[in-house]
């Protein structure tokens, strides 16, 4: 059974109203969660896209063929994976600046907007790209829907996890040609680095350069890979030759409701 017939047959649509709809907006596809807040419990499933359409086309699809996305819900959660974004100190940050100091960082495109999370316990700010011709459907599709980038999240996430460790921790966020590094220490980010990969190698040379940089302990600090495939475990004997604890945690996790 496929996890979309496994949440369709198990989740009560008639409670939806009492729910939250979670979308996360991937490269290679949409990733759905629903949240029932009484039994605590996260129904959820994967959704491929199709590379020939853009954004918005495959959003049109998918709010088109799936009926539960237009069911009436709590609340309505968009998580936007886009990679074109900038951390910068809370301090710094103006509205009415956004764009300039996005530019500063990034070439500007057409059909793009700028938006930004603030996290207040990190007293950060994420700035970043949307895709305009989705973001407009979007709040079409609900004027109320809550918009949030990926890296925003997963910093809030990630720092909430590391505050409960009493180690510094560098996460690995592995892509298909790109890898993402958040490092922590007592909640606090240290840096956060995104880099194009052409093979594994990459990974292994950048993950174990910035822990260098962080003066990270080889024998105390944790390496934590956010997946468990094939591919990401092939990197562990050549991670254990420099570092001794190495652990797994699953991406969607991060994106449940709790």
């Amino acid at each position: 059974m496929s996890d979309r017939t496994k949440t369709i047959n198990l989740f009560d649509f008639s409670q939806s109203e009492h729910c939250t709809l979670s979308i996360r907006l991937k490269a290679d596809g949409f990733s759905f969660s629903i949240f029932e807040p009484k039994e605590s419990i996260n129904y959820t499933y994967n959704l491929k896209i199709d590379s020939s359409l853009s954004l918005t086309a495959n959003l049109k699809k998918a709010f088109q063929e799936e009926d539960f996305i237009n069911k009436p819900y709590l609340q309505k959660r968009i998580i936007y994976g886009g990679l074109r974004y900038i951390i910068l100190p809370l301090e710094l940050f103006e509205d009415e600046q956004k764009e300039s100091l996005f530019y500063h960082s990034h070439i500007k495109k057409e059909n793009e907007t700028i938006k930004y999370d603030i996290i207040k316990d990190n007293n950060l700010v994420v700035l970043y790209a949307m895709d305009t011709s989705a973001y407009k459907y979007l709040n079409e599709w609900d004027q109320e829907v809550d918009i949030q980038s990926q890296p925003g999240l997963l910093i809030e996430k990630l720092s909430k996890i590391n505050q409960s460790s009493q180690k510094k921790q560098l996460f690995i966020d592995i892509q298909k040609s790109r890898v993402s590094i958040y490092s922590f220490e007592k909640g606090n980010l240290l840096a956060n680095n995104a880099f194009n990969i052409q093979s594994y190698d990459d990974v292994l040379y950048y993950s174990l350069y910035l822990w260098k940089q962080l003066n990270f302990n080889q024998l105390e600090d944790e390496l934590i890979i956010l997946k468990k495939s094939e591919s990401d475990q092939s990197l562990i004997p050549e991670f254990n030759k420099y570092i001794n604890k190495i652990d797994f945690l699953a991406m969607d996790r991060l994106f449940e409701q709790s």
